[in-house]
């Protein structure tokens, strides 16, 4: 039971890292975030649990770890450090407490390689998904996403809400029969809900993102009459709302990455539902024998199809940085951890194959973005 050791141990950290990362979205401001090259947010709190979870928890426990940041963090002495960032003095004695409880809990839980040393395991983290949200006051809809991969396929997975009070979450590994959550109902309500109410209670809706969405998105929401559009922030947010019941639909056609994604893949599967590549979904083969995404370290995207995704400023590799807006011919185009054939979530209620039958009707006439 190694990985539900490992998942309830990275819980147990996420608790621990609550209250400070509650005081610095209160404290949410030009001195503690930024935007990156991209223009994609920043914050001390993004830098901060990832160093905490990967340096800290996980180091020297056998797992390789890919985060979302690339930012140097220091927590070594005062004042504390997050890349161009100065942490708040005011944190720094949270910060202090947390890091003991951090190390009792690797201690308590005996992380170590013994347990993982030649299984071939890597952690995708996002640190904090939905940082956009997190830093305009949307914080409940951000959340922690920690996804374990072994040889590529997500075995385990936790995602987690530090802002909601209590704090939400749903963690699982199917192969060794382990499940825990914490979650709200189909209404937003009542922290403490069993994960997946009854088909019939489920509120339907297409859950998006706050923003804009695509032709193919839109041409879903046109097909059927009275569809809802949930808009929602973080995929890890949208795997647990759609556990909770608020929404039934999830599919996007734009590019997220894989630290978005690990975690939700292994949280859905573990709780009977499905994640598969929306290209590979489309391409009409039974929904259960669609894959998601390949989860390793390394330097080349092992997803790609030449010519599918449009380059874009969040999935370009530097050396592509000129070819915004023309498709991918060329792996060395793309980041190797973007997402670039969109993705298609289902929940133990959907009929995924009737879903599909839908998308793919749809995709005839209004092809997805790939974007």
């Amino acid at each position: 039971m190694a990985l539900t050791n490992l998942l309830r141990s990275c819980e147990l950290a996420c608790r621990e890292l609550t209250p400070t990362v509650r005081q610095l979205y209160r404290m949410m401001s030009p001195d503690i975030a930024g935007e990156k090259a991209d223009k994609s947010v920043f914050t001390v709190a993004d830098g901060l649990v990832q160093s905490v979870l990967s340096d800290y928890l996980l180091q020297g426990t056998g797992v390789a770890v890919q985060g979302e940041e690339s930012v140097v963090v220091q927590l070594d002495q005062r004042p504390y450090r997050v890349g161009e960032f100065q942490v708040p003095e005011a944190v720094a004695p949270a910060i202090e407490a947390m890091l003991k409880e951090i190390a009792a809990i690797k201690n308590a839980n005996k992380l170590d390689c013994a347990a993982f040393e030649g299984q071939g395991l890597t952690a995708f983290l996002d640190p904090i998904d939905g940082t956009r949200e997190f830093a305009t006051e949307k914080g409940e809809q951000c959340s922690i996403c920690f996804g374990v991969a072994r040889e590529g396929v997500p075995v385990a997975g936790l995602i987690y809400r530090p802002i909601d009070d209590p704090p939400t979450f749903a963690a699982s590994c199917a192969e060794e029969g382990y499940a825990a959550c914490a979650l709200r109902d189909q209404h937003g309500a009542n922290v403490g809900a069993p994960a997946q109410p009854d088909k019939g209670a489920v509120v339907p809706g297409l859950l998006t993102t706050n923003g804009g969405i695509s032709a193919f998105m839109e041409a879903y929401l046109a097909a059927g009459e009275g569809r809802a559009r949930l808009k929602a922030g973080g995929v890890g947010n949208k795997v647990l709302m759609l556990l909770e019941g608020r929404g039934d639909v999830f599919f996007l056609d734009r590019g997220v990455s894989r630290w978005d994604t690990c975690a939700a893949e292994a949280v859905l599967r573990g709780y009977g539902g499905g994640f598969a590549r929306l290209h590979g979904f489309l391409s009409g083969a039974p929904p259960g024998e669609c894959t998601g995404y390949t989860y390793v370290k390394g330097a080349c995207n092992t997803n790609f199809t030449p010519g599918l995704a449009a380059i874009s400023a969040y999935n370009a590799s530097p050396a592509a940085a000129g070819k915004v807006g023309q498709r991918a011919a060329d792996v060395g185009d793309v980041h190797p951890y973007a997402n670039l054939e969109g993705m298609v979530l289902w929940t133990r209620h959907a009929d995924p194959a009737a879903l599909q039958a839908e998308l793919r009707g749809l995709a005839e006439q209004t092809p997805p973005s790939y974007s």
